[in-house]
């Protein structure tokens, strides 16, 4: 194990990561990210948290996907035994973990033929070889498997750095123990806060989504400000990593938000933008607050699931969407969408009734209009199309309705 590995494994045994409450879980929703994919898995599809931490990634896609192999590695003990806790509290049978050094990944852990999912987010940045990673990663990949990788923005997280370079550049506090640097710093970011206040703005160090950085948990901070080795990325070096893995480019895992047309409407309508697509996501990071780059990857033989959309096809609602429904006295007023973090948007009936309709379920629309004694229609077909271009209901990559 290379020195850079030895520190920042030492900051994660002191400091498992990420904090949280006994047996919480994050749903992955790997069943939507498969359905990126035009081949349905196989009958026992995997998940692989690549550097899963104390595993809430782990324990939600177990809970949510019973049907899935899911598997979660890390090389701290530590936040693995926290995991294995919750596993077994939780009496789930379908999760295997292992302590992995991610540079040296076993062959023989996880399915022959490769995971149908992998994530790897907020890890590579903090090896002293993500392309060798990478190329690991993409080694376990299943040919028709998608791979989520998040890593920092160096210009995203430029005030974050700011502050760590002002503690770097106090001899005393490099010069002290991990748990002394700890309080210094918190105190130091506290007092930072305060100063602002009185001068009636934020520093840059607290502004945007660096907000409420002076309270977050030890655990946090710790990641967050006394990493032993932090190496974020520009759009040309993921990119050049990307290539240098033999994976490609996908998408964006909140395409919106790298999305000019979506930003910047008028604009973008203008032709103010250029074609160029990194190009654009240049423009995109010069004009907003983009703290880290969050994308699929896939291999060479990876096919993308373009089918059109008919009646047949068997629909899911986005596990990222939440639906709402305005009433006045009583009655349905209104019907709202919010995907991930974007503005709500409206739907019509319809759209309403057929996003409903599969929230926990999957369904073709000619299995819903025969459950509602409806005829099929455009109308019907074109709100479909117009929910899985929206990316509110997507085609489930089992093929088959439940």
């Amino acid at each position: 194990m290379s020195s850079i590995s030895e520190r920042v494994q030492a900051l994660y045994e002191k400091y498992p990561y990420p904090p949280r409450e006994p047996c919480e879980a994050i749903d992955p929703y790997v069943d939507y990210v498969h359905s990126l994919s035009a081949e349905s898995p196989v009958a026992k599809p995997s998940f692989l948290d690549a550097g899963c931490g104390t595993g809430s990634t782990v324990l939600g896609a177990a809970l949510f996907q019973k049907d899935w192999d899911i598997y979660g590695c890390d090389f701290n003990q530590s936040s693995l035994q926290i995991l294995e806790r919750d596993v077994k509290e939780l009496n789930l049978s379908n999760v295997s973990t292992r302590r992995v050094d991610l540079m040296e990944f076993p062959s023989d852990f996880g399915p022959p033929g490769g995971f149908d999912v992998i994530f790897c987010t907020g890890v590579i940045h903090h090896t002293p070889d993500p392309v060798k990673v990478l190329k690991n990663l993409a080694a376990r990949l299943a040919p028709q498997g998608v791979l989520r990788l998040m890593v920092y923005s160096q210009r995203g997280r430029s005030d974050l750095y700011r502050f760590v370079r002002a503690l770097q550049s106090i001899k005393e506090w490099r010069e002290r123990g991990l748990e002394e640097r700890l309080s210094a710093s918190r105190g130091l970011l506290r007092e930072l806060a305060r100063s602002g206040k009185a001068e009636g703005i934020a520093p840059p160090s607290l502004r945007g989504l660096l907000e409420g950085s002076e309270e977050i948990s030890p655990a946090e901070f710790a990641d967050r400000y006394l990493h032993p080795h932090d190496a974020p990325y520009t759009l040309d070096l993921l990119r050049e990593h990307i290539q240098a893995a033999g994976l490609r480019f996908l998408g964006w895992f909140e395409a919106r938000n790298w999305d000019l047309q979506e930003l910047l409407p008028r604009a973008a309508e203008r032709g103010d933008f250029p074609d160029d697509p990194w190009t654009r996501y240049e423009i995109v990071e010069d004009l907003f607050d983009r703290d880290q780059y969050d994308v699929y990857l896939v291999g060479p033989e990876f096919q993308s699931n373009r089918a059109p959309v008919t009646y047949d096809t068997v629909l899911r609602l986005n596990p990222q969407v939440h639906l709402t429904e305005t009433t006045f006295r009583g009655y349905p007023k209104s019907h709202q969408a919010r995907l991930l973090f974007y503005p709500e948007e409206e739907l019509d009936y319809p759209q309403a009734r057929i996003a409903r309709a599969v929230a926990g379920r999957s369904a073709s629309l000619g299995e819903l209009l025969a459950e509602w004694g409806e005829k099929r229609s455009e109308e019907w077909l074109d709100s479909v199309i117009h929910l899985v271009e929206r990316d509110i209901l997507y085609r489930s990559s089992r093929g088959v309705s439940e």
